[in-house]
């Protein structure tokens, strides 16, 4: 998107969220930016983090221009 980033995407192990961690103020460590809207999506595990993990993925440009990438 023109050099721009379009979302920030946090990676959450299924083993914190079995633990009943707290992930508070996501939002808080982009201040400024403008989030559009917030996916979640579960993920079995890929290179780099080969465990079972959530994204939370925060999304700074609409829905329409997601589903062009």
């Amino acid at each position: 998107m023109g050099g721009r980033s379009v979302n920030i995407t946090y990676m959450i192990p299924l083993a914190d969220l079995t633990k009943e961690k707290a992930f508070t103020g996501l939002r808080a460590k982009v201040s400024g930016l403008p989030v559009d809207h917030t996916d979640v999506v579960f993920n079995p595990g890929h290179p780099g983090v080969p465990e079972a993990h959530y994204h939370i993925t925060l999304w700074l440009v609409d829905t329409a221009a997601q589903k062009k990438m």
